[in-house]
């Protein structure tokens, strides 16, 4: 008569995929965070540049003078874009171009 029993194999071998399991979901995890940290980087980094270079050529942006100050006063809102970069992505053309 043994102490362990006959299926004690079993129940170690689940465990141990278990934990196999275990690591390569998390091991998927950090790689999808790390791709999407690097991309959120990058966004920043031609962003920054984007805003450095149109501050170069145009000044910094001011109210009434880099917007369109239409749907602004529509509202009675002037606000300044804090950045080149933010009123270009906020005021890009709504046309895909060449998709449509």
């Amino acid at each position: 008569m043994s102490l362990v029993p006959q299926t004690f194999w079993l129940t170690a071998m689940n465990i141990a995929l278990g934990a196999l399991v275990v690591l390569g979901c998390l091991a998927a995890a950090a790689g999808r965070l790390s791709g999407a940290l690097s991309r959120l980087r990058k966004r920043r980094s031609y962003a920054a540049e984007l805003n450095h270079d149109m501050e170069q050529m145009f000044g910094p942006p001011r109210p009434g003078v880099a917007a369109p100050a239409a749907a602004a006063q529509a509202v009675g809102i002037a606000r300044a874009p804090r950045s080149w970069a933010g009123f270009l992505r906020r005021h890009r053309p709504r046309t895909g171009g060449i998709r449509g």
